[in-house]
């Protein structure tokens, strides 16, 4: 499903935090929090909410092999919350994302 015919406002906030000077495995590790609600931009209609939540942690990727550099994990959660009469559904998803950098 794309962009509803009327347009979207995100108006969205954040949180973020590194942690530091904890368990060596923890240091570095990343927490991010956002709240969205979702209104149709040419009109009143409320779509719905969302919260996001995710965990990031940078790791050396040489020791999968000498030829990568830097890598990273991501833990994702996303919860969207459809306003009723909306159109839309509830949906939750939770997805793991890695990346590395040769």
């Amino acid at each position: 499903m794309g962009t509803p015919a009327t347009g979207l406002e995100d108006l969205n906030i954040g949180l973020s935090y590194k942690l530091k000077d904890m368990h060596p495995w923890l240091n570095g590790m990343k927490l991010k929090a956002v709240y969205h609600d979702f209104q149709a931009n040419e009109c009143s209609q409320d779509f719905g909410s969302e919260i996001d939540l995710s965990i990031w942690k940078g790791f050396d990727a040489k020791i999968i092999s000498p030829w990568l550099d830097k890598g990273h994990v991501v833990l994702k959660y996303a919860d969207f919350n459809a306003e009723d009469g909306a159109g839309f559904n509830d949906v939750q998803k939770v997805w793991l994302q890695v990346g590395v950098k040769f």
